[in-house]
């Protein structure tokens, strides 16, 4: 599962097929449930499969939806889902 998104590095570089990849989850319980996230940006789909190294990274954090069962089964999901609020033009890799 990755979101495909047009990217500019810190240097300039803008890479219109970049891979952002969630690489960490992790759940806490408060007063709900928080769900932080981070993960890699790579230049592109042959960066990634090819194993070369990130040009970006990103993180995000949500309230836990625990109103829908189905959605509660798979965090992955649910941050791939927030993370397409930062990125709204991003399309499912």
């Amino acid at each position: 599962m990755t979101l495909v998104i047009e990217y500019e590095t810190p240097f300039g570089i803008t890479c219109s097929s970049a891979v952002c990849v969630i690489k960490d989850v992790v759940c806490r319980k408060d007063d709900n449930y928080r769900v932080i996230y981070t993960g890699k940006i790579y230049a592109d789909a042959t960066a990634y499969s090819g194993e070369k190294g990130a040009i970006g990274a990103f993180h995000g954090d949500f309230t836990l939806d625990i109103t829908n069962e189905e959605d509660q089964t798979n965090l992955v999901r649910q941050c791939y889902a927030d993370l397409k609020l930062t990125y709204p033009d991003g399309i499912d890799g």
